[in-house]
């Protein structure tokens, strides 16, 4: 009897091994059904030149699908894996996932998913390994709760609230510099603290050298990247417009209040229109935008200001003003009165290394030509205004390879920028990013929020103060 087990062994070996095996990953449609299971590239490395799909179908629209990745692999930058919600490339693109980085738990919510592995030509790896579960819950109650199918609603651990159950509650040591709200999900600081527990205090150097989650996301500021924003002494409050969510440019003003640690959406009906790419500064109370990328692709040299106090916009130059440059992913410092503008890429798809400046209270814009040597075309950048040198510093940036950026931003159009979907975890430094926004936050703080992760390009939501 014995001498038969392997002849009745192989074929139930084969129906269960996925059947994408290394070298087959071209043109390539797995469609997954039925109970969760698994989803991988195969044994060994993937193939080069390729273009393979996994199609997971849930038991009904009605049913979420949580991916929940065990292991990651793809040649950072030129080989990614796309996952969508839905059954094709029209689908709402949840993530573009490159590089070794486990990605985090993404949820497709139509009920199906699709995920898209691309290779280039050069070079291959192990690519990646992942499971998918179903479930009428939000993110599958999030590994701190159980779903109550009946109710469709999550019944939390201890320690967890919110709908899918992935917010902590309001911690212990919450009452040392503040008090929990009437839901228990968040403390409301005394003056002077902030953090998810009013740990840090913005007036002494209790914890300096040392990055601190100040908040993990929310309902109301929807993850991205390539938004700007700034912080305003006067309120208490940090202020975000604009940025890319993965598929549309967004057009929403999110105000975090440090207080009570609440994110909360402003609607205006005069604003400026949606986009991504453009910088913020802080002048006199207020935020000052300018520039980026629309919706329709177009770059803006529109100048506006949102007055917290007046909690209303006002526009400061118009897009055809004479002199207004056309940029994004350019950098911006207030110097007195003036905006100064430096680099950024152009509608001609250059790298930019000119200098401008818009008088905010004459509303005039000029070019701004420094003494010395050509500074180098950049894009991506950080400037800062020193005010005891009285000196605009820029910092980093991408510097062209070529004439021309429009083959790296085609490639970043194919290739958007990873899921919408993810809560930070608490590390003890924030991943390497671009695309983020940058701001001073009390004594010695500097806020940082959202951006790129460098290896996987995620957008990120939340933000950590450095001291």
């Amino acid at each position: 009897m014995a001498s038969f087990l392997p002849a009745l062994l192989m074929p139930l070996l084969l129906a269960w091994v996925p059947q994408s095996w290394a070298g087959d990953c071209k043109g390539h449609r797995q469609v997954l059904r039925g109970p969760p299971g698994h989803v991988t590239d195969g044994m060994g490395n993937y193939s080069v030149n390729g273009n393979c799909e996994w199609l997971i179908k849930a038991p009904s629209s009605s049913y979420s699908i949580v991916l929940n990745f065990t292991f990651m692999e793809t040649e950072c930058t030129y080989d990614y894996l796309f996952v969508y919600d839905g059954d094709s490339y029209d689908s709402p693109l949840l993530a573009s996932l490159t590089g070794t980085t486990l990605p985090q738990p993404i949820e497709a919510k139509s009920g199906k998913m699709l995920l898209h592995l691309f290779s280039d030509a050069n070079y291959n790896l192990l690519g990646f390994n992942a499971t998918y579960s179903f479930s009428v819950c939000p993110g599958a109650c999030g590994g701190h709760g159980r779903c109550d199918h009946a109710l469709a609603r999550c019944l939390c651990h201890p320690g967890w609230g919110g709908p899918g159950c992935a917010t902590p509650l309001c911690s212990q040591a919450c009452v040392l510099h503040g008090v929990c709200d009437t839901t228990g999900e968040r403390c409301l600081c005394t003056s002077g603290f902030v953090g998810q527990s009013c740990q840090l205090g913005l007036r002494d150097d209790s914890g300096a050298g040392q990055w601190w989650e100040v908040s993990g996301g929310d309902d109301q500021m929807a993850p991205r990247t390539a938004a700007a924003g700034v912080y305003v002494p006067s309120t208490g409050a940090m202020y975000i417009f604009g940025g890319f969510d993965l598929n549309k440019a967004l057009g929403d003003l999110v105000k975090y209040n440090f207080t009570n640690n609440k994110w909360e959406r402003r609607s205006h009906a005069y604003c400026p229109a949606a986009r991504h790419s453009h910088t913020a500064v802080e002048w006199q109370g207020n935020m000052v935008i300018f520039g980026g990328e629309l919706t329709n692709g177009s770059l803006a040299s529109d100048v506006w200001m949102y007055r917290p106090l007046e909690d209303d916009w006002q526009q400061l130059g118009q897009w055809d003003s004479p002199g207004a440059p056309k940029l994004a992913n350019h950098a911006a410092a207030v110097v007195d009165n003036y905006l100064y503008v430096f680099g950024g890429r152009t509608e001609e798809d250059m790298f930019s290394s000119s200098l401008s400046r818009f008088n905010l209270s004459g509303r005039v814009w000029e070019t701004v030509r420094p003494s010395g040597g050509k500074p180098p075309a950049t894009a991506g950048h950080s400037m800062v205004f020193h005010a005891p040198s009285r000196m605009l510093l820029v910092y980093g940036g991408h510097r062209p390879t070529t004439a021309r950026f429009k083959r790296a931003r085609e490639r970043h159009r194919r290739v958007p920028r990873g899921p919408p979907l993810l809560d930070l975890l608490p590390v003890p430094v924030p991943d390497q990013r671009a695309q983020r926004t940058g701001l001073p936050l009390g004594h010695h703080h500097r806020e940082l929020h959202g951006g790129v992760r460098w290896e996987c390009s995620h957008p990120l939501p939340g933000g950590e103060v450095l001291r």
